[in-house]
């Protein structure tokens, strides 16, 4: 009979836990219950900054998925706000708005880190008309960063703004 390795209990990490409750079949939701409770990117979620101001404002503005399926925007209505860099990458973005696509259950990756280079979004709306685009402008992806200066359309602006200027 193979011997399988050790494995440490997902409550209290321990290799050789004796614990009954945490052999219980509801470990999993005890587990996630430990995990959210010292998650600090879980924490923020139930924070009064996303659930009555960032997010609500996100759906508000972009109340139709902002997936796009061949050529055409899904005509869902969005109902989650999905992080296009995972806030567990870089916390700073959590609440950029050009960082974020609203989206019907249907397309949300839920549980799924950020989101996959063949997937495209229509243009996040914000304040004052303001837009954040998520391609290009050859319709490749744009997957925001937190380093400036990256992408086609950045390295076109920088090439046109280093471009010699004409001397009178």
């Amino acid at each position: 009979m193979p011997l399988s390795p050790p494995v440490a209990c997902k409550v209290c990490s321990s290799g050789d836990c004796k614990n009954k409750e945490h052999a219980a079949p509801e470990t999993g939701r005890l587990y996630d219950k430990f995990r959210k409770a010292n998650d600090p990117v879980a924490r923020e979620y139930h924070l009064a900054k996303w659930l009555k101001h960032f997010r609500p404002t996100v759906l508000a503005f972009n109340s139709q998925c902002q997936r796009m399926i061949d050529g055409k925007q899904c005509q869902k209505p969005a109902g989650v706000v999905h992080h296009l860099v995972s806030p567990r990458d870089v916390h700073s973005r959590f609440y950029d708005p050009s960082n974020v696509v609203a989206s019907c259950t249907e397309h949300h990756a839920g549980g799924q880190k950020g989101t996959s280079p063949d997937e495209r979004w229509a243009p996040t709306r914000w304040y004052n008309g303001q837009q954040f685009p998520h391609t290009d402008s050859f319709g490749q992806p744009i997957i925001p960063d937190h380093t400036p200066g990256t992408g086609i359309d950045n390295w076109l602006k920088v090439m046109q703004n280093s471009s010699p200027k004409p001397t009178v």
